[in-house]
């Protein structure tokens, strides 16, 4: 059984390995079809899609449906994604 389940990583900073790396990390990741890079591309962008749609939206229980597409729609393709 796999499990889904990643350690969030530490926010960017000093000290912290550079932004950029993680991100191409977890889109390498998500590229190869490890769910805990999806698990944590939506820890670290889930709320910042999420504050999008509601404003654009403004229907919170829309922008949730919107969020979910987001990242299913990430994870269907992530195969595809050509950075």
């Amino acid at each position: 059984m796999t499990t889904t389940e990643a350690t969030p990583l530490p926010p960017a900073g000093r000290g912290a390995p550079s932004a950029a790396v993680r991100e191409a990390e977890i889109a390498a990741g998500i590229r190869a079809g490890d769910a805990r890079c999806l698990a944590l591309a939506y820890q670290r962008w889930g709320g910042l899609v999420q504050g999008l749609a509601t404003r654009g939206l403004g229907d919170p229980l829309e922008a949730e449906d919107v969020t979910q597409q987001v990242f299913l729609a990430a994870w269907r393709g992530g195969a595809h994604y050509r950075p």
